[in-house]
């Protein structure tokens, strides 16, 4: 599995709060959260405890929603009477992804060399620690010429089917693909001193 990403704070803000994470052992697990307002690091919390919950968890059990919806009420708990975040997470077993979105930070999939791009799950409007989160469940097939984009809300609000085609034409590495999607982003979103922004992509 590959997988890179890129973050970048709000123009004139002191702290990004967005965060991702990237999990490899025991299962490959990729997170990413993104903070309500001044959430002094709620989403860096968040995917520390989520880490631990995962790193707990027999990988097979992670192709199951429950098992996800569980952790997302752990979460949820652990984090009521604060802050709260967003969460969208996925395990890729096989040709198999399987998650949970929490929250408006998606996760996409591209198919058709770049000609479809539709989003895996359903946005919920009860996040992380409001002690009620709603969950959707993320689940669909990843095959050899397709990959995953997950993203907050201050990216995904900026980049479209075409603007994902110019990325790919002019990155020299798949790595290079979430920043250039940051960068366009802030050219054809919210505009520069919005909204921090996280992609991360991920190819089997």
């Amino acid at each position: 599995m590959e997988a890179y990403g890129a973050t970048r704070k709000q123009t004139d803000s002191q702290s990004n709060e967005d965060a991702f994470t990237i999990i490899r052992d025991p299962a490959f697990i990729v997170a990413v959260a993104d903070g309500s307002g001044r959430a002094y690091g709620v989403a860096t919390r968040a995917l520390a405890f989520l880490t631990r919950m995962v790193r707990n968890t027999e990988p097979e059990m992670l192709k199951y929603y429950a098992t996800w919806e569980g952790i997302a009420k752990a979460l949820d708990s652990y984090l009521a009477g604060g802050r709260e975040t967003t969460l969208v997470a996925a395990t890729v077993i096989g040709e198999g992804v399987y998650g949970i979105q929490v929250g408006d930070s998606r996760c996409y999939i591209v198919k058709d060399a770049d000609q479809y791009l539709n989003s895996v799950g359903t946005d919920t409007k009860k996040r992380l620690g409001s002690g009620e989160c709603a969950c959707s469940p993320i689940h669909t097939r990843l095959k050899m010429d397709e990959y995953l984009i997950f993203a907050t809300d201050g990216a995904w609000t900026g980049f479209d089917r075409l603007s994902l085609q110019k990325a790919k034409r002019e990155a020299q590495h798949f790595s290079d693909i979430p920043t250039l999607l940051l960068q366009q982003a802030l050219r054809l979103g919210r505009g520069q001193a919005a909204d921090d922004m996280t992609i991360v992509v991920v190819r089997r």
